[in-house]
């Protein structure tokens, strides 16, 4: 994989864009008010990471900025109060050829660089995330279950929702 971004301008077409610090595939990003864009964990090709990186839009350039707790892929994040809230996901054993599913969400400050877990009622990747009016996230559908091929998808879909409330 390699560790570069595309700009994409509608009259101009796509350009390189900055690099990334690691690598990453099946990430969580969120975009922040002022055009920054922070990156979350993902898949190297041959593990996962917990590491968070920010893309400066106005310098165009990536810094990592923190980690959370649990490296993981396919996690979705949302922009919830202030912070990014990072959900489910898998970890990946390339050895044996299997994903496991994350059983936790990360509230993730984006001013301080730390993280705060919460338990999910139901194991999820491949879902949705929308953050809700009043400063909730709801939580929507995924798969679950799926822990005898890389690809996590040989569980079975999820037909819950769930509500994270943020303190």
């Amino acid at each position: 994989m390699a560790p570069d971004s595309e700009l994409y301008d509608a009259a101009n077409g796509a350009s390189a864009g900055a690099a990334l610090n690691e690598s990453r595939r099946f990430h969580g990003a969120v975009q922040e008010a002022n055009g920054d864009v922070v990156v979350f964990a993902g898949d190297l090709g041959g593990a996962q990471t917990a590491t968070v990186e920010r893309y400066d839009a106005a310098a165009a350039t990536f810094t990592t900025v923190g980690s959370l707790t649990t490296a993981r892929a396919r996690a979705k994040a949302v922009l919830v109060g202030g912070a990014a809230l990072v959900v489910g996901g898998v970890t990946l054993d390339f050895t044996a050829g299997t994903a496991t599913d994350v059983a936790s969400g990360e509230l993730f400050d984006l001013t301080n660089a730390v993280s705060e877990s919460y338990q999910l009622q139901t194991t999820r990747n491949t879902h949705r995330v929308i953050a809700m009016p009043d400063g909730s996230a709801l939580v929507v559908g995924g798969w679950t279950g799926g822990q005898t091929s890389v690809s996590g998808l040989d569980g079975v879909a999820v037909s819950g929702c769930e509500f994270f409330l943020i303190p």
